[in-house]
């Protein structure tokens, strides 16, 4: 495979080179966080380290393979500094707000198998299964962040009362290191440890997810790493391979017991 990132080759145990890093187009800034490209903004996200810069790229590829709406990426480099950079989705038709504002009205520390929200929005039963998508991806991932107040964000139309998910984003603090942050899955809506006891409460109240469960449960991380190099032109090192294949192994074993 040509390597258009200058044949420099994506190595957890080296360290990276921002210099050689391929830069795919020249970028003008507007502001720390915003780039323009050919009349088109981007969001700007700073990657320190290769796991995370590939984390985003799964998040990315996952969600399209369940038709849940989610940011495009490219990759770059701005004055040295690695970045992944993602279209700004917003239109003028929506107002885009984060749900930091809802509240958790629970105590994880206390929770010993699930807990499901039924604060989990009603009105709108498009935006509730794709809450559950988002879930099921995360948990695919062993996603530790999306508790935080600002990633996951909501639209709001203008004209009417309707809400949806917006574009889902923010991948990078996947398949992590520490045990304990694995058996546990937190957004704002629901909490579910990630066994076998847990994801099967999950199926049994929420009976829609079965179809993305099936998808999300047999799509192999030796794919996943294939195309991902071959879209974005990259190649993932063997440390990160196979830390991803033998988590990814993990979950599956528990996901396919409950299919």
């Amino acid at each position: 495979m040509q390597n258009k990132y200058n044949d420099y080759i994506f190595m957890e145990e080296e360290n990276f080179n921002h210099e050689k890093a391929y830069i795919p187009e020249k970028f003008s800034i507007i502001n720390p966080a915003i780039y323009v490209h050919e009349g088109e903004s981007y969001f700007a996200k700073s990657i320190y380290d290769e796991s995370m810069l590939i984390n985003e790229l799964i998040g990315s590829y996952l969600a399209k393979k369940i038709d849940l709406n989610a940011v495009e990426y490219k990759i770059g480099v701005y004055y040295g500094k690695l970045f992944v950079l993602s279209k700004l989705f917003y239109k003028e038709d929506f107002d885009y707000d984060y749900v930091g504002k809802c509240k958790c009205i629970y105590d994880v520390k206390k929770i010993d198998t699930v807990y499901l929200d039924d604060n989990l929005p009603q009105l709108f039963p498009k935006l509730r299964n794709r809450l559950l998508k988002l879930a099921l991806l995360d948990i695919k991932m062993y996603q530790c962040d999306r508790c935080s107040d600002t990633n996951i964000m909501l639209k709001k139309s203008k004209k009417n009362d309707f809400i949806d998910l917006a574009p889902v984003y923010d991948f990078g603090f996947a398949y992590p290191p520490s045990f304990a942050e694995k058996q546990l899955y937190v957004n704002k809506f629901l909490v579910v440890r990630k066994n076998e006891e847990s994801l099967k409460l999950l199926l049994e109240k929420y009976p829609q997810i079965e179809g993305t469960l099936n998808i999300i449960a047999n799509i192999d991380m030796k794919t996943i790493i294939k195309d991902i190099q071959n879209e974005h032109e990259i190649l993932i090192g063997n440390d990160i391979k196979n830390n991803l294949i033998t988590q990814n192994n993990e979950i599956t074993k528990v996901l396919k017991k409950i299919i």
